[in-house]
């Protein structure tokens, strides 16, 4: 094209032919299109960056999307709708000057580039406002967006087509566009990768937050706040999310904080406690209350609360607030005592103390640091998309826009592949209690991720006496699959969020506090205890009244309860013999808090109308009865007195110890006597019974107390049989709601006495015969031992022959191998290697054989033979049912041990020696790898490096195993206090107890327990 400048007139423009030509774009209409150039050009730039992110992820198989990529779709969204505005304009005036022009090809190729950039336009459209009918995953949803990304090469061609068609393209301006959107490119791409955050790396430092071991983590990988509102983000989550929000609003975690009435008295009660404690070092010490020596002394004590906070309070203790006085000022309570419904002012002014273990709190975590528990982990604020904070509601829809169109960076920050672990669950249900929270040393608490690990519901342990069909995971049975619509499900399921356990307390506290909260598919409280029941009442635990012996003693002539059922002697003593069988509880029942849960059995016999005996009643004021068997633990402090309102700081020792071990039984034996004159056919009943928190915790949280410790009130107590109120509780505080008790198994069987009338049996729901020998057996040897025990291994061979007996075909191996355990136990070698022959007979290569046949030869001193056999159960692997037993921690401890004794028969500094003392540290490695707090792998590790020589190893693990020893010389003492001052405890914790049914007098059945003066003062010395 040439033009011509005349002084007198504008340019005049000629085509390639030499025609006069008449521009179609005039000036005003040029802004436009260079507007257009401008948008496409920045959308150019922008999509070369979404595609390259894209075929990066595909190429890699991981999704590198962060914040800035939202921000980049959210800029290609609004320049991809703001293009329509000029677009639409420059077309609708280019077409009236352009659609008459001669030059017929410029017209059709323009056209050709109108119908590509529409195209390009309304797919965006469609894909913006339409997505819900054009997913991506569907076959128009693929075909719109691959139109989508096809549209703009055509776009291009087009306009380099229609250009060539008519007056010359100038180059420069084209190379000067195409140079700027490569530059936008280059920016873009520096951008995204300029993200600081770091996902799956340790924390930095304990500052803020000892003595928790929780860390937060920073833009520089360093300490720091996470803000409140990010950590309390529910009803954020609730827009996409509304099945699993109802089950996390009515779950122990939601009410984990101060939102929790009896955790947050006794926290405060710490506070107190620890306040107290700092005040008498400074009277010691002579300090000045005002000093800021003391204030330095009072805040490192009380900051023990800290240990609570990082799996209780994240919200407060991450966002800062934990450590202001003036936090815990607003949180103390003061109950109305005239019946009104309390209205606690600091929803209002402390809301984080509220807020619980958040949806963010366990999904913001980035990495899981150890496997010692206690909060050790690393949390970091997630990436927020565009104005997920923003009160207005455009922008708000604009946010959720985002997520749901780009879900993966949401997926990718919100579930990493360790939420689904049993590990990410240990770091809060795994507990020691550190020396700067108990002023004493290194003891273990509650530890639910052990007990799982070390048994054969997690698929790793080879030595259980069953194993389940398939091993499950923590959530595959706290968080079995539901039915819902919320997004991000699969084919249709969810996670249940309400985290089904045993805590039925806290729905009843709510309600009774006029906390009522109705939100489907969970419903309201009532919904969420009866949840709860159905959940522990579903094949976990299981009751057997097994049999009867002569005399009333435990070596006396066994009858088993089994049809024909055997008559009672009037005037006879009999030993009843109860076996309580863990079916489905894939760690120790009952775990958790054992010194507030209340588990026990409740035994009735009964006949004609009257109560011939009990155990296990709960008296009119709601405490149980102290002779009856306990299945928790009665744990002590140093002084020798209870832990009754949760003081974990003062756990010192637990008096006896009576959790089932998963797929273990307990044997429980009962004096029942046939009163002489008795002819009415007699019935048993056995129930095990369970309630979230006693009645003594219950008194304290309730604020009925009126003394700090019940210990203290034994002799008080012991000369008020009336009530108890009077120096026991107070009698204004507020009695607090009637905890549910929860039936969790039960067994019922009537028998007839001779010379009396006639009763039709009981209809029993019994397993096997074999099955029931067999827990039998269990119980006795798990309960018996060498020395003043061994009589109950003798039952327990006898239960075992038994099981032989009867030959089950699905168990016989395990019969014999049962038998094996009792005779290794008892040191008779020999009969337990012709029980594992014919363990072997039945089921060759059975796993569990090599086992037991691995400590045979330990014992027999063939420690070749037995590194072979222990090895060939590590190697074991069962994917169908996922078993690994190479993480079976106590085989590889036996392994380790073999190997250390075979070094010791080697040379001293011989090759030999060292080559197998290298192989047991590595076993010893591995132990401590499953559970770095292992004392015995210490303890061995400073022996084997000794005889290497290398001092400075050995001494890191001798220093190990003293932090994790136990002090039992201090523990003794402790123990011996209690017992001689609480008859009934000293009962509860011989190795043999026999509980007597006939403690309380006869009386009509319908009759209330507890009204003798004599119960009821026995009560009252049962802190």
């Amino acid at each position: 094209m040439a033009t011509e400048i005349s002084s007198n007139r504008s340019p005049v423009m000629y085509d390639r032919r030499g025609r006069v030509y008449q521009p179609t774009v005039g000036p005003k209409l040029r802004i436009i299109l260079f507007s257009i150039f401008f948008l496409f050009a920045v959308l150019g730039a922008n999509s070369v960056y979404l595609m390259s992110l894209k075929a990066l992820n595909w190429y890699t198989g991981h999704e590198h999307g962060n914040q800035f990529y939202l921000y980049m779709f959210l800029l290609h969204l609004g320049f991809g709708l703001l293009l329509i505005v000029p677009f639409t304009v420059f077309m609708a005036f280019h077409l009236k000057v352009a659609l008459g022009r001669p030059n017929r090809r410029a017209v059709q190729l323009g056209f050709g580039l109108m119908i590509a950039s529409i195209i390009l336009l309304a797919t965006g459209v469609v894909m913006v406002f339409q997505r819900q009918l054009f997913s991506t995953t569907s076959l128009t949803g693929q075909i719109v967006y691959w139109l989508h990304v096809v549209a703009p090469l055509a776009v291009i061609a087009f306009y380099v087509l229609h250009r060539r068609a008519g007056p010359r393209i100038q180059w420069g301006w084209a190379k000067l566009w195409g140079a700027a959107a490569l530059a936008i490119v280059g920016v873009f791409g520096y951008m995204h990768f300029v993200d600081p955050r770091q996902w799956g790396v340790k924390g930095a430092g304990e500052e803020y937050f000892f003595p928790s071991s929780a860390r937060t983590i920073g833009p520089n990988n360093e300490t720091a706040f996470i803000p409140a509102y990010a950590l309390m983000n529910d009803q954020y989550c609730l827009r996409c999310h509304q099945d699993a929000y109802a089950g996390w609003f009515h779950s122990a975690h939601h009410f984990s904080s101060f939102n929790n009435l009896a955790y947050r008295q006794s926290i405060l009660d710490m506070r107190k406690a620890l306040d107290a404690e700092a005040r008498q070092v400074a009277e010691e010490r002579g300090l000045d209350l005002t000093s800021e020596e003391f204030k330095q002394l009072r805040a490192r004590k009380v900051q023990a609360t800290r240990w609570c906070a990082g799996c209780h309070d994240p919200v407060p203790f991450f966002s800062g607030a934990f450590d202001d006085d003036r936090f815990f000022e607003d949180l103390e309570i003061r109950l109305p005592t005239d019946g009104s419904k309390w209205q606690d002012p600091s929803i209002l002014t402390q809301p984080t103390a509220h807020a619980g273990l958040t949806c963010t709190s366990c999904h913001a975590i980035t990495h899981v640091n150890s496997l010692t528990g206690n909060a050790d982990y690393t949390i970091q604020e997630p990436p927020a998309y565009p104005f997920q904070y923003s009160d207005n509601w455009l922008l708000q829809q604009v946010n959720e826009y985002l997520v749901k169109a780009k879900p993966d960076l949401h997926k990718r920050s919100m579930l990493k592949s360790f939420h689904r672990t049993s590990e990410f669950c240990q770091v809060c249900h795994k507990v020691a209690l550190p020396e700067p929270v108990n002023s004493y040393k290194w003891t273990r608490g509650q530890n639910h991720y052990d007990s799982w690990h070390n048994s054969g519901a997690s698929g790793f342990a080879a030595r259980s006496f069953h194993h389940p069909a398939q091993a499950k995971s923590c959530a595959e049975c706290h968080m079995p699959d539901i039915d819902s619509q919320d997004f991000g499900t699969r084919n249709g399921k969810l996670r249940n969020h309400l985290f089904l356990g045993a805590n039925t307390a806290l729905p009843a506290l709510r309600k009774s506090l006029g906390e009522k909260t109705y939100l489907p598919p969970i419903g309201d409280e009532d919904d969420v205890i009866r949840l709860h029941q159905q959940f522990m009442a579903d094949k976990k635990m299981r009751v057997d009244l097994f049999g009867l012996r002569d005399r009333g003693e435990v070596d006396g002539s066994l009858t088993v309860l089994a049809d024909p059922l055997p008559e009672l002697q009037p005037g006879q003593t009999y030993l009843l013999e109860t076996i309580v069988r863990n079916l489905g509880v894939g760690h120790e029942f009952t775990q958790g808090t054992l010194d507030s849960n209340e588990v026990w059995l409740h035994v009735k016999v009964h006949g004609g109308g009257i109560l011939l005996g009990e155990s296990g009643a709960i008296d009119e004021h709601g405490y149980g009865d102290p002779w009856a068997h306990y299945l928790n633990a009665l744990i002590l402090d140093r002084k020798g007195r209870r832990i009754d309102r949760r003081n974990a700081k003062d756990i010192f020792v637990p008096l006896f110890n009576h959790q089932v071990p998963p797929s273990g039984s307990q044997v429980v034996h009962y004096r029942l006597q046939v009163p002489p004159e008795q002819r009415e056919p007699i019935t048993i009943e056995l129930a095990l019974k369970y309630r979230k928190f006693d009645r003594l915790y219950q008194d304290f949280f309730m604020d009925r107390r009126q003394q700090p410790l019940a210990s203290a009130l034994a002799a008080q107590g012991a000369t008020n049989p009336l009530l108890g109120a009077i120096g026991w509780v107070s009698a204004q505080g507020p009695l607090g709601p009637e905890l549910p008790i929860s039936t969790l198994a039960s067994d019922r069987v009537v028998l007839n006495v001779a010379g009396g009338s006639r009763a039709e049996p009981a209809q029993r729901t019994l397993p096997p015969l074999w099955q029931r020998w067999n827990d039998y057996g269990v119980g006795l040897l798990l309960q018996g031992d060498e020395g003043a025990d061994k009589g109950l291994l003798m039952q327990a061979e006898a239960a075992f022959k038994e099981v032989v007996r009867l030959q089950p075909a699905e168990y016989l191996a395990d019969a014999h191998l049962n038998l094996a355990r009792v005779y290794l136990k008892e040191g008779r070698l020999a009969e337990a290697a012709a029980a594992l022959d014919a363990a072997r007979s039945v089921q060759p290569g059975y796993f569990k054989t090599a086992w037991l046949r691995g400590e045979l030869n330990r014992q027999n001193g063939k420690l070749d033979e037995a590194i072979a056999d222990f090895r060939t159960v590590l190697e074991t692997r069962v994917p169908e049912k996922r078993f690994d037993f190479s993480k079976d921690r106590e085989i590889r401890r036996q392994l380790a041990d073999t190997l250390y004794l075979k070094a010791q028969r080697a040379p001293d500094g011989s090759p030999e020696q060292e080559a197998v003392l290298q192989e047991a540290i590595r076993e010893f490695g591995e132990v401590l790898r499953i559970d770095p707090e292992d004392r015995q792998s210490h303890f061995m590790l400073d022996k084997c490096y000794r005889l290497l020589g290398d001092e400075s190893k050995a001494d890191h693990h001798l220093a190990q195993y003293k932090i994790y020893q136990v002090d039992n010389s201090a523990r003794d003492q402790s123990l011996r206090l209690f017992r001689q001052a609480h008859p009934w405890a000293d009962h509860s914790a011989q190795a043999v107890v026999i509980y007597d049914l006939h403690r309380t007098q006869q009386r009509p059945m319908g009759k209330p327990a507890g009204e003798e003066t004599r119960a009821t003062a026995e009560r009252l010395q049962a802190p």
